[in-house]
């Protein structure tokens, strides 16, 4: 891999990685504990299953590791994350566009999973017990007539379609510029720190170490707070929670 001969690769070529094979050798030890992770719960349980998991993680998760993220500059077309608003059109008849400007969450993301406040909390949590809510959506105004005129998130519940006099645009903003994952100059990961982290937490727990499974499990939500900006009250607060 050290021959003087071999072609140097660089970030226009690997977009990633920059030709880092060091980077790209941990990445291989993600795939395989994901590829491995098939295997639970119902086809091959057994401790040294498990381990194998377990290993392959830890492997990755080294201090050498970096997320393999491909990151998008922005501008014209291809250069635009495809979950971003300017919606890039990729090799024409392939192109799958995101439709995130026409949809609304629903009531089980918004109350049950991310915990929304019915009222003003007061809580320095801010809207909901989950202080990502605030960062992956944005709150907008109601119809302009009516008694729903203010300004907050709104959701429908599952199955339910939306009254006529509502509009998509009065339901939250998923390009909202606190969402890192839904702007043109956002990234896509081809494997997050926290994803393998909850690989890792479900080994354990089929294995029977039931505690390190739920301590790595929160590992992997507070991963997933500081990615999102989540601020260390706000930590606090929802970490009093779980």
């Amino acid at each position: 891999t050290e021959a003087s001969t071999n072609k140097r690769l660089t970030a226009t070529e690997d977009r990633i990685y920059a030709g880092n094979l060091t980077h790209w050798k941990l990445f291989t030890q993600a795939i395989k504990a994901r590829i491995l992770l098939r295997k639970l719960p119902n086809w091959d349980n057994t401790p040294a299953s498990c381990d194998a998991i377990i290993a392959a993680v830890d492997k990755a998760l080294t201090a050498d590791w970096i997320e393999p993220n491909y990151v998008y500059s922005g501008g014209s077309g291809e250069k635009n994350n495809p979950w971003g608003s300017a919606k890039p059109v990729i090799n024409s008849w392939e192109s799958r566009a995101n439709d995130l400007d026409k949809a609304i969450p629903s009531e089980f993301f918004l109350v049950d999973m991310m915990g929304l406040y019915a009222t003003s909390q007061g809580l320095k949590a801010g809207d909901a017990e989950d202080p990502r809510l605030t960062r992956y959506m944005a709150k907008r105004a109601g119809p302009t007539t009516g008694n729903d005129t203010g300004t907050k998130y709104r959701y429908l519940k599952n199955n339910i379609g939306m009254d006529v006099s509502y509009k998509e645009t009065n339901y939250p903003d998923l390009y909202a510029s606190t969402n890192i994952l839904t702007q043109n100059t956002g990234y896509v990961s081809l494997m997050l720190t926290e994803e393998l982290l909850l690989m890792k937490a479900e080994a354990l727990y089929w294995k029977g170490n039931k505690q390190e499974a739920l301590d790595v499990m929160k590992a992997a939500v507070d991963k997933s707070l500081e990615r999102h900006g989540a601020t260390s009250d706000n930590i606090a607060i929802y970490k009093g929670v779980y």
